[in-house]
């Protein structure tokens, strides 16, 4: 399979509901078109290193990358699509005119563990949406989210890439508990 088919894609959770006033999308455009890009932060646990490596090798070997950024809305969810330029959990110094305003005034930028650079937003595309799996559990990113209380997931579209689980494949409570570095529980 080519490299482009077995991609893998982050999904992101927000909320424009944490800082009053504040259109995460509208911000982050905005610096896109001053800018051509745009660093979104995010708070909480980093995504691991591993998955970091990844998704950058992907993008260095010029595999289309996707950040889908996705919010809860009374009338369902709403979905962000982002082109994926690189994921880093330390910003440069140069790199800070490239977020929006509003980091510094809430402090967003001295909390976020993981920085991701976007080159694009657009809407994404429902049958896009429905593509998504997400890979450690090859389940519909569309059902996961309802059932999950995590904030990253590594999708890919159907189910090219994932590994099938073994049915023998079993973690222990505490190799689980051990595997606080990650966004979800994986087998590989």
């Amino acid at each position: 399979m080519s490299p482009a088919k077995n991609a893998q894609h982050l999904v992101v959770r927000f909320s424009d509901s944490l800082y009053k006033g504040i259109d995460t999308i509208q911000e982050h455009e905005l610096v896109i078109k001053d800018k051509s890009a745009v660093w979104f932060g995010k708070i909480g646990r980093p995504l691991a290193e591993r998955k970091i490596k990844l998704l950058n090798s992907q993008i260095h070997n010029n595999v289309p990358t996707y950040l889908f950024l996705v919010q809860r809305k009374e009338s369902g969810y709403v979905w962000t699509q982002g082109i994926l330029e690189k994921v880093t959990t330390e910003l440069a110094r140069n790199d800070r005119t490239l977020i929006p305003s509003y980091y510094n005034r809430h402090n967003i930028d001295k909390q976020s563990v993981i920085w991701f650079k976007v080159s694009k937003l657009f809407t994404a595309s429902k049958s896009d949406i429905q593509k998504c799996h997400v890979v450690s559990s090859n389940k519909p990113i569309s059902e996961t989210l309802n059932t999950s209380m995590a904030a990253m997931f590594m999708v890919c579209f159907g189910d090219s890439g994932i590994r099938k689980k073994s049915a023998r494949y079993q973690v222990s409570l505490e190799d689980a508990l051990l595997n606080t570095d990650d966004d979800e529980f994986e087998d590989y």
